[in-house]
């Protein structure tokens, strides 16, 4: 049995194309869907789509969470500069694109 350690999207979707039958976990973004080498899981009859993740319905997710000081005192202006980014429609069509 071959394995292979890799650190990045494109890395993990090279290896998994370069193997016959390999079985590979990735972060599922704008690269991983539209590869043409992979097959995403679907896992009770739930197939591996944007729309069922961003719903809840694909099973399997990892949730990004941001952790700071709501106190506004206390949170430095570059840190709630970030987060009224990410909140703000710039930010929120970049997540989308991932």
């Amino acid at each position: 049995m071959d394995t292979n350690e890799v650190f990045q999207i494109d890395e993990t979707l090279k290896t998994l194309a370069s193997f016959k039958d390999a079985i590979g976990m990735m972060t599922m973004n704008a690269q991983s869907f539209s590869s043409a080498d992979v097959k995403l899981l679907t896992i009770d009859n739930v197939t591996a789509t944007r729309e069922n993740l961003a719903n809840g319905t694909y099973p399997i997710r990892r949730p990004l969470f941001f952790v700071y000081n709501t106190e506004p005192a206390k949170v430095k202006p570059t840190i709630k500069a970030f987060i009224d980014f990410v909140k703000g429609p710039e930010g929120q069509k970049i997540l989308a694109g991932l």
